[in-house]
């Protein structure tokens, strides 16, 4: 059975939509053969995997508050799990909800070379709605994303 590490940069599991969203996307890994574990923000800071309807999950982070708490879950925390757990474990997969710098930095350094990379856009714009179209900046910024390789 391939294994799948979905790394969601928002709280699981949690009553909100992206929760709702990464349970439904994870269900739908499972039933297409692969074995999945949800890597997340969470309320859960024991750091153990657990599971939630039938998916395993792991909480890095037991604290919504302060601000700045969040933004270390997202730049240090999340970044340095998913490493951890790439380099102790083999994955076919790594699933992401959102790129970040930091998160790419972190993977250069983890050998992926049989290991498929996907990434959700939860939205997506056409040129026509941004002011300037395909000139803007935010427009060839997220193509960009989608479309670079991590080398």
């Amino acid at each position: 059975m391939k294994r799948l590490l979905y790394i969601r940069w928002t709280k699981f599991p949690d009553s909100s939509a992206m929760s709702a969203r990464c349970l439904a996307l994870a269900k739908l890994f499972q039933l297409a053969g692969w074995e999945v574990l949800v890597l997340s923000r969470g309320s859960d800071n024991q750091r153990k995997i657990k599971e939630h309807e039938g998916v395993p999950y792991l909480s890095v982070s037991g604290h919504y508050q302060p601000r700045w708490n969040r933004a270390i879950d997202l730049l240090v925390r999340i970044p340095l799990f998913a490493k951890k757990l790439l380099k102790e474990q083999h994955f076919d997969g790594v699933f992401i909800g959102m790129i970040n710098k930091s998160f790419l930095r972190s993977l250069k350094s983890v050998n992926l070379s049989n290991t498929s990379l996907f990434y959700d856009a939860v939205e997506w714009y056409s040129p026509s709605q941004f002011k300037n179209g395909e000139k803007s900046r935010t427009y060839r910024r997220n193509c960009n994303w989608i479309t670079k390789g991590i080398t």
